[in-house]
C-alpha cells in the first residue's frame, strides 16, 4: 500500500528556468486529493538535493532559497507546511538515493511509513534504480516521449491512482479529468464501470456544433453537451483510446432553442465592451472559428 508520495523538483517538477512543466499544477492539485487503501489522504512532500551547510550559511538559510524558487514557481501551495513537507539533502547531510534522506523525508512527514509504502517521481534513471533497491516504488519522468514512465504531467495523476490504490473509483474519476481534458477536449462528468483491466465507461461534456445557429457574424454556436463515453487503456496504465456516442437529437434541439430565445430575448452581447441593459450572455469567437455564448450575469439589469 502506498501511503506516500515523494517528488524531486529540479528537472522533475521545474525546468532549467525555476518554470513547472506543463500541467503540473493542475496534476499536484489532483494528485493531494487522492486517497489511500486505507482511506486516508496521500501524503505528499519533496526531495531534493541541494547546498550542504557551510561555515557562511546554516541549514535554516539554505533551506530558505529553495522554498524561494518554490515560491517563484508557484508551487508552493502544494508543500504546506514546508517544515515538513519539503526535504533536502541540507537536512539528510546525505544526497539521494542514500536511505537516510528518504527516512527523514518519512519523519518529517510525521507518518508511519516504510519505504515500501513510499512511491518515488524523478527523472533520474540511477536515482530510480537505487531507490526500488531500497524498496520503494518509482515513477520516472521524462522530457523525452518514450523514455520514461511518463513524458507529460498530465499523464501522471492516472498513474500514480493506480499505483496508491486501484481500487478506488474517486481517485480514477479525479485522474482522468486532466488527460481527458489535455488530451481528448472532454470533460469527464463520472465514471459508471470499469471492465477488467483495460475499458472504463463514464459519462463527459462533448463540444458539438449547432446545426443552423449561425449568428450575425456568420459563425455556428458550439456547446457542451452530455454524451456516454469507453475509454481504453493501455496496459502501462494509460489512456489508449476513446470512444464516445453522439447526443440525442432532443439535446441538440433544446439547445439550439436555448440560444435562439437567448438571441429572441437580445440577451447576447456581441463584440466587446460592457454588457448593456438586458445582455446576460457574451457571445466568444475562438480561433477556430467557433462561437460559444458563455453566461456573464443571471440577472437582467
Amino acid at each position: 500500500m502506498i501511503r506516500v508520495l515523494m517528488l524531486d523538483l529540479g528537472d522533475t517538477l521545474i525546468d532549467k528556468n525555476n518554470q513547472p512543466f506543463p500541467h503540473v499544477p493542475e496534476a499536484l492539485e489532483i494528485i493531494r486529493s487522492f486517497e489511500t487503501e486505507a482511506h486516508k489522504p496521500l501524503s505528499l512532500c519533496l526531495v531534493s538535493d541541494f547546498h550542504m551547510p557551510t561555515s557562511g550559511k546554516t541549514v535554516q538559510k539554505i533551506f530558505q532559497e529553495y522554498v524561494k524558487i518554490l515560491e517563484k514557481a508557484n508551487l508552493r501551495q502544494f508543500f504546506e507546511p514546508v517544515e515538513k513537507h519539503v526535504t533536502l539533502s541540507t537536512h539528510a547531510g546525505v544526497r539521494k538515493p542514500e536511505r537516510r534522506i528518504f527516512e527523514l523525508a518519512v519523519q518529517r512527514l510525521g507518518v508511519k511509513a516504510k519505504l515500501d509504502e513510499c512511491l518515488f517521481i524523478t527523472e533520474n534513471a540511477e536515482h530510480i534504480k537505487k531507490s526500488r533497491l531500497l524498496g520503494i516504488k518509482t515513477l520516472m519522468f521524462s522530457e523525452t516521449e518514450g523514455e520514461g514512465d511518463f513524458s507529460d504531467w498530465s499523464e501522471a495523476p492516472l498513474l500514480i491512482a493506480q499505483a496508491v490504490n486501484p481500487a478506488s473509483t474517486k481517485n480514477l474519476e479525479n485522474a482522468l479529468r486532466l488527460p481527458m481534458a489535455v488530451g481528448h477536449d472532454l470533460e469527464l462528468l463520472s465514471v459508471s464501470e470499469k471492465s477488467g483491466e483495460d475499458i472504463i465507461r463514464g459519462q463527459v461534456n462533448k463540444s458539438h456544433s449547432l446545426p443552423g445557429s449561425e449568428s450575425e457574424s456568420g459563425h455556428k454556436a458550439i456547446v457542451t453537451i452530455p454524451v456516454n463515453v469507453e475509454i481504453k487503456m493501455s496496459k502501462k496504465g494509460k489512456i489508449k483510446a476513446v470512444k464516445t456516442e453522439e447526443p440525442e437529437k432532443e439535446h441538440l434541439d433544446e439547445a439550439a432553442h436555448y440560444i435562439k430565445t437567448l438571441e429572441d430575448n437580445k440577451q447576447v452581447k456581441h463584440g466587446e465592451g460592457p454588457l448593456g441593459p438586458g445582455e446576460t450572455h457574451r457571445e466568444t469567437v475562438n480561433e477556430k472559428g467557433e462561437k460559444r455564448i458563455e453566461r456573464k450575469r443571471f440577472s437582467i439589469i
